[in-house]
């Protein structure tokens, strides 16, 4: 046991820091080194050694998400033409988050959700208007009387 004491003696503390520049920086919290994850330069923001640094926030694909689920809300009061505006807008949003960069999942989410929102905008329009040209033909006119008739009478029932 003395022996492997004297081995940690003067002969192995008399050697320097290692430098950043040797691929080693200084811990951030109870001191130590560890090894640099990236050799060459100096990286003191590094988390631990494991290399990964965390993505910039990315405003544009954010407002991409949000743009889209307000467009698909929308769809719900019957306001297709603010959908289908708004759709269109989180698909360009989510387009201009790209920036040379790999799509972020926000702009992805976005713009399938705009997506959705301008085919169902345009699929409810389509179906208000095959509505109005029904109740407008004089042919269904007594189809359509009769049928407000019903109504009336069962919700007079129901009180």
């Amino acid at each position: 046991m003395a022996d492997y004491e004297n081995q940690n003696q003067p002969e192995y503390t008399d050697h320097p820091e290692p430098s950043p520049e040797q691929g080693w920086q200084s811990a951030p919290y109870g001191g130590g080194q560890y090894p640099n994850p990236y050799p060459g330069q100096y990286n003191q923001n590094a988390p631990y050694g494991n290399g990964r640094q965390p993505k910039p926030k990315n405003g544009f694909a954010t407002a991409s998400l949000i743009i889209g689920l307000f467009a698909l809300l929308s769809l719900c009061c019957f306001a297709f033409p603010l959908s289908i505006i708004m759709g269109v807008g989180a698909v360009i949003f989510a387009v201009i988050s790209k920036r040379e960069q790999p799509m972020y999942g926000t702009a992805i989410a976005g713009m399938i959700l705009g997506i959705i929102a301008v085919v169902l905008g345009i699929g409810e329009f389509i179906y208000f208007m095959a509505l109005s040209n029904l109740v407008k033909d004089p042919a269904n006119a007594a189809l359509i009387n009769e049928f407000m008739e019903q109504l009336e009478q069962q919700l007079q029932q129901a009180k």
